[in-house]
């Protein structure tokens, strides 16, 4: 046959178009086949995108009352005595009936409702089998503490952080839900199809009205940060939607430290009005600050004025009968009464005798001289002014440890008691005495009486002020070396050059591992002042004591002073503030974050002059007054660092790189340069944040600023921390 005939190419066309014909009846029948499967899909894809709408709109519900009322269904109920219809519009019905919350949501292309369900109770009403939720949503914004996020069983999922509300809402919508009405809002589900979606989210809250606090630390001057040279680095970071950002109306420094010496997990930012010269990582950024750019603004009176008993100014320590002594003094008057002849051994001050402590402050001692003991405050405190003084300080009978201080170094050395064993206690030119918290010639002496041990007998007749002078290579002119006939030396103006080298001889020949108190000393030799106390030789130091601030049902524990606060003690708050109108200066703070690595103190401070944070401590005192253990503290604190002056936290010497330790603020701290009540923006004048540390972590949280807050503002907003739907 002829293929190319006409007739041959007309069968040809045919074929083709039967074949073509069949394939797509065979294409059309599996679609017809399929298209109620495809229609069934497009349904529940459509009711879980309702359901998931439905419990959106639940949480935005939930948000809007804690917006209205930031202490809804705090403590895990709501009371009213029944059902309550919150929600009667066009579009959605809310029932709200002791803790439990049902939603109606309609929409106009479906003839039965959805549904949004959540609950803050435990089942401890009348039983509802309407609401059969395992999860539990908790209202923690007026909370300053942590608190536990349970589950119906009982069963704990975690921690929720202060100032957050965790939420779980169950939207549902299908045929299932056709016999649900605003009449029955809490109906039997009838025959049909249900879809289910399950939102669980953290949110956490910020001022609203606060739109320029938005930096971890703010300072109206300069911002220096001194690292150990080529280690530590300076963290930067934020749990809130804000870039992890330092800003100086002056200079950002960052001195030492490695590379990069400012490094951030995601985005930082340093804003200042010149360059910073320090090694960045690529994910810090650095731009110009604004001068007439506001910052977060706290005025006093927003703060303060809220405390509901009061306590008598003065000083409270303790001593090793494990007493509370209360003196009618200033600190600086304390330490100069203690350090006259004869009042060491003075009983003056002993509470009971015409005082008494507020109900809500109790001393609590420990079973021992060598435990903790604890001032607990549970609720908000005033201090009130006396005749003598408008401060409050809280310490060790013997005073509060300082590190020593190159600023106050003197040209010559007097060392005078020698304790038993040759061991040396110091005093300066000047003719103060300072207790063993001096450390400057108190350190020397040690250092001095340890070398004489190790070096030569205890029995060596030549142990006399011949052996001394060898020792520190000086003669009889240089220095006075005197026997009393107590078997004790006086030493007197000794050169600072012959202390420096015989320093540097010790640390020569110590050992690695004892060769870090003697780095300390190196660096800084003289004695440091601050609140030491030169005639108690108490063994009671800052190790011992305990600032207890407590939270109680929503409602923080805070001090509240006109004059100075001066706290060498541990603190022990949670979520709570101390406010002074005068400096707040904290002695001997902070924690070992190598043995305790999850320990922190909840706390903020504001202060309209400064704030400085000195964490140098000793760990005991032996029985002939010697200090033992010294060293610095770590510093992890969660709040807000409000100064109108300068705030400085010094956890080390740059001359002692080991002796250095770690910064960790979750929070912000603020510099401002003056009242904010009359000054709308940051004062330009010579404010300071400054940090001495190994390592420094600044997270930026602004929620803990609600902790300095007299009460919860009617601006709240919520961020998004965390947030998942299945």
């Amino acid at each position: 046959m002829n293929i190319n005939s006409p007739r041959a190419r007309r069968g040809i066309y045919l074929g083709l178009a039967l074949l073509l014909t069949l394939v797509l009846c065979v294409f059309l029948g599996a679609a017809v086949a399929l298209a109620p499967g495809w229609l069934s899909q497009a349904r529940v894809h459509s009711q879980q995108d309702r359901a998931e709408q439905a419990a959106l709109s639940g949480a935005e519900y939930l948000l809007a009352r804690l917006r209205q009322n930031p202490h809804y269904a705090f403590n895990g109920t709501e009371e009213n005595s029944g059902p309550r219809v919150t929600v009667d519009a066009r579009e959605m019905f809310v029932q709200e009936d002791q803790g439990y919350i049902v939603g109606l949501v309609w929409d106009s292309t479906s003839t039965y409702p959805s549904q949004f369900r959540f609950r803050f109770n435990y089942q401890d009403g009348p039983a509802k089998t309407w609401l059969d939720l395992p999860y539990l949503c908790v209202n923690n914004v007026p909370g300053a503490t942590e608190q536990q996020v349970p589950r119906v069983s009982g069963q704990s999922q975690g921690k929720l952080p202060p100032h957050s509300v965790y939420v779980a809402v169950e939207g549902r919508t299908g045929p299932a839900l056709s016999g649900l009405s605003r009449s029955r809002p809490t109906a039997p589900l009838v025959a049909g199809s249900v879809s289910r979606r399950l939102l669980q989210g953290v949110y956490k809250v910020t001022l609203a009205s606060q739109q320029s606090f938005n930096s971890v630390a703010a300072s109206a001057g300069d911002v220096q940060v001194e690292l150990p040279p080529g280690k530590g680095t300076l963290q930067l970071q934020s749990i809130s939607g804000e870039p992890a950002r330092i800003r100086a109306k002056g200079l950002i420094e960052v001195q030492g430290g490695g590379v990069p010496a400012i490094d951030s997990p995601k985005q930082g930012q340093l804003s200042s009005s010149g360059v910073t010269t320090a090694t960045r990582s690529s994910r810090v950024g650095q731009t110009k600050e604004t001068a007439q750019a506001p910052f977060l603004r706290l005025p006093w009176g927003d703060a303060a004025g809220r405390p509901v008993q009061s306590m008598a100014a003065g000083v409270y320590v303790v001593d090793d009968s494990r007493k509370l002594l209360y003196f009618d003094m200033t600190p600086s008057e304390y330490v100069a009464w203690m350090s006259q002849p004869g009042n060491a051994a003075s009983q003056r001050g002993r509470l009971g005798d015409d005082y008494t402590l507020p109900l809500a402050v109790e001393f609590l001692p420990g079973p021992h001289t060598n435990s903790v003991h604890e001032l607990r405050i549970s609720e908000e405190i005033k201090i009130e002014p006396t005749y003598n003084s408008k401060s409050f300080a809280f310490m060790p009978r013997r005073g509060a440890p300082v590190a020593p201080s190159m600023e106050t170094e003197p040209d010559k050395f007097s060392l005078s008691s020698m304790e038993a064993d040759h061991f040396l206690t110091f005093s300066r030119l000047s003719g103060t005495t300072y207790s063993d918290e001096g450390y400057g010639g108190t350190a020397f002496g040690h250092a001095l009486n340890e070398y004489l041990y190790n070096h030569y007998s205890r029995s060596d007749p030549t142990m006399n002020a011949d052996l001394i002078q060898r020792t520190l290579k000086v003669t009889g002119r240089d220095v006075d070396i005197t026997s009393r006939s107590d078997g004790h030396y006086e030493i007197k103006n000794l050169p600072l050059a012959s202390v420096k080298q015989f320093l540097k001889e010790v640390a020569r020949l110590s050992p690695a591992d004892s060769a870090a108190p003697l780095e300390v000393l190196r660096g800084s030799l003289a004695a440091g002042g601050g609140d030491s106390v030169s005639g108690a030789l108490d063994r009671i130091t800052t190790e011992n004591l305990k600032l207890g601030l407590l939270s109680k049902g929503g409602h923080q524990a805070r001090i509240e002073c006109p004059g100075k606060v001066v706290v060498a003690a541990q603190v022990g708050s949670e979520g709570c503030s101390i406010l002074a109108e005068d400096e707040i200066v904290l002695y001997g703070f902070g924690v070992d974050l190598e043995t305790q690595p999850e320990a922190y103190s909840s706390v903020s401070l504001y202060s309209k002059k400064d704030l400085t944070i000195k964490t140098f401590h000793v760990g005991d005192i032996d029985p002939s007054g010697r200090p033992c253990r010294t060293g610095y503290n770590d510093v992890c604190i969660r709040g807000v660092l409000y100064a109108w002056g300068n705030i400085n936290a010094v956890l080390g010497h740059p001359a002692a790189t080991r002796s250095l330790r770690n910064f960790r603020l979750a929070g912000s701290m603020v510099c401002y340069g003056g009242d904010p009540e009359t000054n709308p923006k940051p004062v330009g004048r010579a404010s300071l944040i400054y940090i001495q540390a190994r390592a420094a972590s600044l997270e930026f949280d602004p929620s803990y600023a609600l902790n300095l807050l007299r009460g919860l503002p009617s601006d709240l907003k919520f961020g998004q921390t965390s947030w998942s739907i299945r």
